[in-house]
């Protein structure tokens, strides 16, 4: 009888510590999730106790390019445009940084960090997690910038309603650009508040081809679509550029034209975003 009472308590015991363990996983696991799965996440300054291994190995490449897509996204010419060139890359230190989960998708970010000349300089892209394979120039994104000059330059954003990206550019501490971006599909959409309507914008500085960029094109269901005519910076050419080509909700297909003084140098062929191909005419 007293053996059969032990039993019974060692079972209560060993009930009530599996009971706790699945209250303490439960607990742990939302807490994990409420760190990386936010509706209204904003990027406004680097955690540095995030900050993970410099990476150094082939990634740090590929990394590189995708940054420099990003940048390009922006139309005008990047402030620290000539620490990208091909000789000074090796100012550029790049570490890993937090993983996040945005509209049910995983998505990688990566802390960059340049010092050139008289300027400091960090910043944070948000990439797709399978970088390695999609090779859109829409997969990443920069969400956050500082630069410490002459001239303060600073970039923050915040991810409103789930899946809109809000980017503010500012100058001397006065904001002077906004965009927005969709993150959908594993992608980075350019994204419109407006709806179904033309857009011939002509904005920036104007001073000379480096500065001068424009967008034309037809806005459906809040994206990009139809043929659409952009001026943009392009680091192939250190100077912005004009192309020209189809969008498909947001997404690049079919041919686009680079025609960086006139005449159309090289044609980048697209299917849903990825390019499989470039000529010349």
């Amino acid at each position: 009888m007293k053996n059969l009472f032990l039993v019974i308590i060692i079972l209560i015991i060993i009930s009530c510590k599996g009971e706790e363990k699945k209250e303490f996983l439960k607990i742990q696991s939302k807490v994990n999730i409420s760190q990386i799965q936010n509706e209204n996440l904003d990027f406004t300054s680097i955690d540095n106790s995030s900050i993970g291994q410099e990476i150094t190995d082939s990634m740090r490449k590929k990394i590189i390019q995708f940054y420099k897509q990003a940048l390009e996204r922006d139309f005008e010419r990047p402030y620290i445009w000539d620490a990208l060139l091909p000789d000074n890359e090796n100012f550029i230190k790049i570490y890993n940084y937090k993983k996040y989960i945005i509209n049910n998708m995983s998505f990688n970010s990566y802390c960059i960090k340049i010092k050139y000349e008289d300027a400091n300089y960090e910043s944070i892209l948000l990439t797709v997690s399978n970088l390695e394979v999609n090779t859109r120039d829409n997969s990443s994104i920069i969400v956050y910038e500082n630069q410490f000059s002459e001239e303060l330059y600073k970039r923050y954003s915040k991810i409103n309603n789930g899946n809109v990206l809000n980017i503010i550019l500012q100058k001397d501490k006065k904001d002077y650009n906004h965009f927005q971006y969709l993150v959908a599909e594993n992608m980075f959409l350019d994204y419109f508040t407006t709806d179904n309507k033309q857009i011939n914008r002509n904005w920036g500085e104007n001073e000379d081809n480096i500065y001068d960029y424009q967008i034309k094109g037809t806005i459906k269901n809040h994206l990009k679509n139809g043929h659409w005519e952009e001026k943009r910076y392009s680091f192939d050419y250190n100077k912005s550029v004009w192309m020209d080509g189809e969008y498909s909700d947001g997404v690049r297909n079919k041919e686009w034209n680079i025609s960086p003084d006139g005449p159309v140098e090289k044609i980048k062929l697209y299917n849903n975003g990825f390019i499989v191909r470039i000529f010349s005419p």
